[in-house]
């Protein structure tokens, strides 16, 4: 956070090697994103997708804010879900909600 009580915030998730990120959103504590992303999931839905949320800066390194990990099996019988994902970490965690199914 910074010193004026705001972020950078952006997000990014991993799946067996696919890399998506969303847009950072500048000074923002609370941002909504509305964006999709794809992963192709090619074995059993065992796996997590593993998601970090970042904050941006502009000439220092970005610093974590939180991670977690979501298990695909709860995805796997074709509906929508909503995701409430609690993350935790350096930057004093926060909650990410999400939404996605496996197809």
């Amino acid at each position: 956070m910074d010193p004026w009580g705001t972020s950078d915030p952006y997000v990014v998730m991993q799946l067996d090697g696919q890399v998506v990120k969303s847009k950072i959103k500048w000074g923002k504590r609370e941002p909504t994103w509305n964006e999709d992303f794809t992963f192709n999931v090619k074995l059993s839905p065992t796996k997590n997708i593993q998601v970090a949320a970042w904050d941006a800066n502009v000439v220092t390194p970005h610093k974590r804010m939180g991670n977690a990990g979501i298990s695909l099996e709860c995805l796997c019988d074709g509906n929508l879900h909503e995701v409430l994902v609690e993350l935790e970490g350096m930057g004093g965690g926060g909650k990410l909600e999400l939404e996605g199914w496996l197809v």
